[in-house]
């Protein structure tokens, strides 16, 4: 006995497909772009990183968390008696209008 196949429906994705204006909510708002591949945001980042406005701001960051170590007298002393040579030889160094100045000239 010959067994007779019907003709199968087609699943709402492929009618979707094959009509791609169709769509199950009309008044939604269209689909959102996908975001950037994340080899772009890796490659934007490390091109941030090596700007020389970021240069800069490293070796700021760098020269600011030098002295952060603990607080015993003997790291007290020493910083004071640092903070005072930097201010008996040069005294409009930590000035602020100074250390803009510095910056600029460094980024440009």
């Amino acid at each position: 006995m010959p067994r007779i196949l019907s003709p199968q429906k087609k699943h709402v994705q492929s009618v979707n497909s094959d009509y791609p204006w169709r769509s199950d909510n009309p008044f939604s708002p269209p689909p959102a772009p996908q975001p950037a591949p994340s080899g772009i945001k890796r490659l934007r980042n490390t091109l941030s990183k090596l700007s020389p406005s970021a240069f800069v701001e490293k070796e700021f960051l760098q020269k600011k968390n030098l002295h952060q170590s603990p607080l015993t007298k003997r790291n007290v002393d020493t910083l004071v008696t640092e903070q005072e040579c930097n201010e008996a030889y040069k005294p409009n160094l930590h000035s602020p209008q100074v250390q803009v100045t510095e910056w600029l000239r460094r980024v440009s």
